[in-house]
């Protein structure tokens, strides 16, 4: 199951097809290809017999994969993220992984389908802590999964250790967005988002698959909600849904139709504009557009909001820095890759990053600049944020990012496939340190610290906006 590209308000469906693995949802450059290593030589000893638990219920056929081609395949694993990652043990140590490994390995004793194999090996692979080398189910197991199986058709979002729901896809209406969730079938939601983040570590919500992954597909759900300005609990039931029916439901929420990679809009009582980039995939025929009227409009104060950009590639990046700034800048202090011919035993080759020139436009902006961040920033969008507040070029202005700033990728897009049971990977090449040259392994901490909250989202309110316009104001 991919990483995630998060949103603001609601789930969207290319997050449910992100979670189902049915593509690579990171949005990252590609920068080295993985060339596949030899075969591993590391057989573990299982050291006990596991007692067999229940397993949630599934309705798809998925063929069974044996032990042997799963044990092969997990020793395989790990053995090329070891040979091509440059520092897949700077989370966890290896001691500790090899532990929890060796542990799936004992329990790979009895055919499973790729369903179960998954969930043994996803959960382990996360704890490595780089939300760019993962596991994902293959396209044909995807596809079954959508056509057979059950979902609970809700969206629910982690305000500390409160659950709310935020976007409900069930005909039971009295389930709002709002509700606070407190139990499902009879399990506490701290509980389920304990479980649910070891598919998804980063992140504070919950979608339909990982619901999927904990309970199965089931008829029906039991809720235990705390209603809005109500202190007595009350108990609701909604029913699975395929994803079909899900996707239809989805359809009519305009929250959940794509955003656009690149917008603009205008402040003219402030003289400012609010420029929005939600992807570093898509703007490279937006760029000048948006700054030849950002130009026209005489803005001297702008607002950049990337908390909902999920990243993408550097060149773009480059393309929107072009026009910010006319002064050398770097992308990162230092970068690592892979020892050559993937020697553990050597240490990871460490590189300089070098100074980029920005190109001369005629457009530039050269006004203040205002950034806007917060949990839903990722990758290259994190990156650009560590640029811009690395060199002194902009005000931050949001909440801390889930993932950290210091951070590797460089994954191929599409990810492999492992030899046997032909579950996907993804792993990365490459891993940078920011700009100012601190590998404190945080995520991005803005300038000034604005929360927006569920209620806030479900309301239309934006505090993180109104805090930059009131800065302008003040001239600050």
């Amino acid at each position: 199951m991919a990483n995630i590209s998060k949103i603001v308000h609601s789930t969207s469906l290319l997050l449910i097809l992100c979670l189902l693995g049915m593509s690579a949802c990171n949005s990252v450059t590609p920068i080295l290809a993985i060339t596949p290593p030899p075969t591993a030589t590391f057989t573990p000893v299982p050291t006990f017999t596991p007692t067999p638990t229940p397993t949630p219920l599934i309705l798809g056929n998925y063929p069974l994969l044996s032990p042997e081609a799963m044990r092969f395949d997990l020793n395989e694993l790990f053995h090329r993220i070891e040979t091509t990652h440059p520092n897949p043990y700077s989370k966890r140590s290896k001691a500790e992984v090899d532990t929890d490994r060796q542990k799936i390995y004992a329990e790979l004793d009895q055919s499973l389908t790729m369903i179960d194999f998954y969930k043994k090996v996803a959960p382990l692979v996360n704890s490595l802590g780089d939300s760019h080398t993962n596991v994902a189910l293959p396209d044909d197991v995807t596809s079954v999964v959508t056509q057979s199986e059950l979902f609970l058709p809700l969206t629910v979002q982690m305000q500390g250790e409160q659950a709310y729901v935020t976007a409900n896809y069930s005909d039971n209406a009295d389930v709002e967005a709002g509700v606070e969730l407190l139990e499902i079938n009879n399990i506490p939601i701290d509980v389920i988002y304990s479980k649910a983040k070891s598919y998804d570590p980063l992140g504070s919500e919950i979608f339909p698959p990982q619901f999927w992954l904990i309970f199965g597909s089931l008829q029906d759900y039991s809720l235990k909600v705390l209603l809005p300005g109500q202190s007595a609990e009350k108990t609701f039931t909604v029913r699975g849904m395929t994803f079909e029916t899900l996707r239809q439901k989805a359809m009519t929420n305009p929250n959940n139709f794509p955003r656009e990679a690149l917008t603009y809009a205008a402040f003219p009582n402030e003289k400012a504009g609010l420029l929005t980039i939600n992807n570093f995939e898509e703007i490279a025929q937006l760029i000048e557009p948006a700054f030849i009227q950002i130009q026209e409009d005489d803005v001297q104060n702008l607002i950049i909001d990337v908390r909902a950009n999920s990243g993408g590639k550097s060149e773009q990046v480059d393309s929107v820095m072009s026009y910010l700034t006319d002064i050398p800048y770097r992308f990162c202090s230092w970068n690592f890759t892979a020892s050559s011919g993937g020697n553990l035993s050597a240490e990871a080759r460490k590189d300089e990053c070098g100074f980029k020139q920005p190109f001369t436009t005629r457009y530039p902006f050269r006004g203040k600049i205002y950034l806007l961040v917060g949990s839903n920033t990722y990758s290259n969008g994190i990156g650009f944020a560590a640029i811009l507040q690395d060199h002194n070029l902009a005000v931050l202005i949001g909440e801390k990012t889930d993932d950290r700033v210091s951070g590797c990728g460089g994954i191929t897009i599409p990810g492999l496939k492992l030899p046997r049971t032909g579950l996907n990977y993804y792993c990365s090449t490459i891993c940078f340190v920011r700009p100012n040259g601190v590998l404190d392994d945080q995520p991005m901490i803005p300038d000034y610290v604005v929360e927006t909250t569920v209620q806030d989202q479900l309301a239309g309110r934006d505090p993180v906006l109104d805090y930059a316009l009131d800065l302008i104001r003040k001239g600050e």
